[in-house]
């Protein structure tokens, strides 16, 4: 079979379950707006793969929201996120659960498991490869995306096609 071959139609049942997929992940995201304890920028990555192979016009809808867009074409053209991004989502989170550690009135339990939902979300959004580039952007040949964690050697570059281009 071509590799350029268009793909085939969704049956009605897979269709449905992506788009259920695709909703729940982006209550979800908005969830992890509020809650800290869920990851937002994950939630809508999911939600965005969903879409894309159930609902063309959902998935545009969701590139071009005020909300999640302009980090959702960051991931597509670059594989990260922006350091700006990052830090907001950081920050949100450490204020929202010492407020929530601070201010309610949870069994330790309860407590320490805020706690450890808390780390594995700040971790996940750690680990996401961060966009860095310099004053020409957004040209892709200059862009090099970065993790939190380079010391664990997991930096990774972003080539253009037009360096891939002049290697062969």
């Amino acid at each position: 079979m071509p590799a350029n071959h268009p793909p085939t139609p969704l049956s009605t049942a897979r269709r449905a379950l992506y788009l259920a997929g695709g909703w729940v992940c982006l209550a979800l995201a908005f969830a992890g707006i509020i809650f800290p304890v869920l990851p937002t920028t994950p939630f809508v990555l999911l939600a965005s793969f969903f879409f894309v192979r159930c609902s063309p016009r959902m998935q545009q809808k969701l590139e071009q929201s005020r909300w999640f867009g302009p980090f959702l074409q960051d991931w597509r053209r670059h594989r990260g996120i922006r350091l700006h991004v990052k830090i907001k989502a950081v920050v949100m989170v450490l204020l929202v659960m010492a407020a929530t550690l601070y201010f309610a009135n949870n069994s330790p339990l309860v407590q320490g498991l805020s706690i450890g939902l808390t780390l594995i979300g700040l971790i996940v959004v750690l680990r996401l490869p961060t966009i860095s580039h310099d004053s020409s952007w957004p040209r892709s040949d200059q862009t090099k995306k970065t993790s939190v964690f380079n010391d664990l050697g997991t930096d990774s570059v972003d080539e253009s096609d037009e360096s891939r281009e002049n290697r062969t």
